[in-house]
């Protein structure tokens, strides 16, 4: 089994490479450390249930 805090850390992890960021510029391709920035800004601003 696993707890709302292990979903909350592996988030990132499974996520990240699932997520694929718009490009601002023609010819720029967003990298995966963009997406992973992305994917823990969002987890940070869900609280983890109790």
């Amino acid at each position: 089994f696993c707890i709302a805090d292990d979903i909350h850390d592996l988030a990132v992890h499974v996520l990240a490479h699932r997520v694929r960021l718009a490009a601002h510029a023609e010819g720029y391709i967003p990298t995966r450390e963009e997406a992973e920035s992305t994917v823990r800004d969002v987890v940070a601003r869900i609280p983890v249930p109790l």
